[in-house]
């Protein structure tokens, strides 16, 4: 994987195939198209306010990361302060354990892998098959939809970024089918593009096995299929907990 100073692009995102939520309140209305791919960067300081991104050789090859080694040997002592705080009832003496922990892993950040999470899908505002970039919440949530049976490549999700929590960083809501609109003739010829798509070269990562292989078709009306309750997943996981 080539390395990229923050801000530059790589060649493939030159030609808007690539979408993401860059601020709070940005949204977007998509249908998914596919699995999802994901890889792992390092952002490493080269100056003040400046950093360079660097290929995670754990996340994306599964080989030895030093920088990965750096980071759980800094951070090793926190999970013995955390076994602290279960037997701990004084709130003082609770507030100076957090703060502890808080600064161990304010220091180690520059060495903690970021996951980012790549989603071949049908941008339903304009039309046009996309490659949405995303984190490990919108993941969280669209597994936890898996997990309780939801056909996922058969809705249409709104994703709104809400800043709320890191939990909840982003809101993903699963449109009621009844407000559905079913794919245009000009639609269906950009998921008949997208199938042709290599994802995996062109974000340079790795399949996720989160997702089953399943070709994208017309929503059957709610007389065929009687889906389940739509509705926002609330369920909220702490995205630290899982590694990508």
């Amino acid at each position: 994987m080539p390395n990229l100073k923050i801000g530059e692009r790589a060649n493939f995102e030159q030609g808007g195939i690539f979408t993401s939520l860059k601020k709070k309140g940005d949204s977007i209305l998509l249908r998914l198209l596919g699995n999802l791919y994901y890889n792992g960067v390092h952002l490493i300081p080269i100056g003040e306010n400046k950093w360079q991104s660097s290929d995670c050789p754990k996340i994306n090859t599964e080989e030895y990361c030093e920088i990965c080694n750096t980071y759980a040997k800094a951070i090793k002592p926190v999970w013995e302060l955390k076994k602290q705080l279960k037997t701990i009832t004084n709130k003082k003496e609770k507030a100076i354990i957090k703060g502890q922990i808080e600064d161990i892993l304010d220091a180690a950040k520059d060495n903690k892998v970021k996951v980012n999470f790549y989603y071949p899908i049908l941008d339903r505002a304009t039309g046009r098959a996309k490659i949405f970039k995303t984190s490990t919440s919108v993941r969280i949530k669209f597994d936890t939809e898996l997990k309780a049976g939801i056909d996922v490549f058969a809705y249409d999700w709104t994703i709104v970024r809400v800043q709320e929590s890191p939990q909840n960083y982003y809101s993903v809501v699963r449109v009621d089918s009844s407000q559905m609109k079913p794919l245009t003739d000009s639609e269906k010829a950009e998921i008949e593009k997208a199938k042709l798509w290599n994802v995996g070269e062109m974000v340079e990562g790795k399949q996720s096995d989160s997702f089953p292989d399943k070709p994208v078709e017309e929503k059957k009306t709610d007389e065929e299929v009687k889906p389940p309750k739509e509705g926002e997943n609330t369920e909220k996981v702490n995205p630290d907990d899982i590694p990508f």
